[in-house]
């Protein structure tokens, strides 16, 4: 504008940057020229150039879960998912590639050899086990990901790496889509048959190595095993009278960390896969501990919080209460021990009644108890 210095020009020069902020960039040296001039009709300055290098960092994969702690039930044989619901992103990174590039699962703590690990396959997702061909039963079996009928990566055969059910594994990136390292992710699924267990507490690492990362990213998730504890030993197998309470000396003990949800159902006869006809009155329900009410026939609450819901409370021949809900044990002992058996009806000879507790999405089969009826 006229009026620019020798000092307004050096400012001005000294304040110009370069950005690029594209997630993949070109790696090639960029050159930038400066020039000047007095005004438009004047001739321009000498040009002066300086050459910016370009470097690309490679962002590391990121790995989101909804919770990383986690219970299983000792005893329920269960595959537990360990992260259902887990976001796998990667700005620059759409194809994972090996032999650098890898996924390892494995416990950074607190493990045993009856800790398993494996994945759930999908319509997508498929294992395959290549057979061995020889009688070299040293020589491990090899298997591969395939995702949409493609081979996408393969099982680390290094006995170090473990494998498919061990305490452990490694697959090598083949070419392998984000969206199936995703769903590699919510498969993992882990599993422990022991009863008992020294050590309760696991801390199970999955980790993540892009093959241009210079890092290796670790997702660390927490697993406590307990043991469920439904003691029925002191309730009465041989009921009289017009109410049976067959469960009022019912013992309870469940983590009260995990969502529950207990389902009780009746049949009349010897096994619920043939059961007889019931009489007309018959009914399953529950009187309820004195601290939970019921409000709208069907929604439970203790000390004025919601807690669930319960189905047919009067009619029904099955109870479902605390439907997904965190409910502390003796709450679950108390409901257990209100329900009862009504009927005006001749006796039958046997019900059996099968209480199942769904905990944290696995499935306890507490007991098919057989209980005896005479007539008073």
């Amino acid at each position: 504008d006229g009026c620019t210095t020798g000092r307004h020009l050096e400012l001005i020069v000294r304040s110009f940057g370069f950005l690029n902020d594209s997630d993949d960039p070109a790696t090639e040296p960029r050159t930038i020229e400066i020039m000047y001039s007095e005004n438009e009709d004047d001739s321009w300055s000498s040009v002066v150039t300086t050459i910016v290098d370009v470097l690309a960092t490679d962002d590391l994969t990121e790995v989101q879960l909804v919770t990383d702690k986690l219970c299983y039930a000792l005893g329920s044989h269960d595959e537990l998912k360990i992260a259902d619901n887990a976001i796998v992103t990667d700005p620059d990174t759409p194809i994972f590639d090996g032999p650098e590039g890898y996924l390892l699962v494995s416990f950074l703590s607190g493990h045993s050899k009856s800790d398993m690990l494996s994945i759930l396959e999908t319509d997508d997702l498929c294992l395959v086990v290549n057979e061995i061909n020889g009688d070299d039963k040293k020589k491990q079996q090899s298997v591969d990901i395939t995702w949409k009928s493609v081979i996408v990566g393969t099982f680390s055969k290094k006995a170090r790496d473990g494998g498919l059910g061990k305490n452990q594994f490694k697959i090598i990136f083949k070419q392998m889509p984000l969206a199936c390292l995703e769903q590699i992710v919510r498969g993992i699924t882990y599993k422990n048959e022991a009863k008992r267990e020294p050590h309760t507490s696991r801390c199970l690492g999955i980790s993540i190595k892009d093959k241009k990362a210079s890092q290796t990213v670790r997702v660390p998730i927490n697993i406590d095993l307990y043991e469920p504890f439904v003691d029925l030993s002191g309730c009465p197998s041989d009921v009289r009278g017009k109410v049976k309470r067959p469960f009022n000396m019912a013992k309870v003990s469940l983590p009260s960390t995990s969502e529950c949800t207990m389902h009780i159902s009746v049949s009349n006869g010897a096994s619920p896969a043939s059961p007889l006809p019931w009489p007309a009155d018959f009914c399953l329900t529950s009187s309820i501990a004195k601290f939970i009410t019921v409000r709208n026939d069907h929604e439970l609450y203790w000390k004025r919080s919601k807690t669930g819901t319960s189905i047919a409370m009067d009619t029904s021949l099955e109870l479902i209460f605390f439907k997904g809900s965190k409910v502390p044990s003796d709450i679950l002992q108390q409901v257990l021990r209100s329900v009862y058996i009504e009927t005006d009806a001749e006796p039958t000879v046997f019900f059996t009644v099968t209480i199942s507790l769904h905990v944290s999405g696995q499935i306890l089969k507490v007991t098919d108890t057989l209980l005896s009826k005479h007539q008073s």
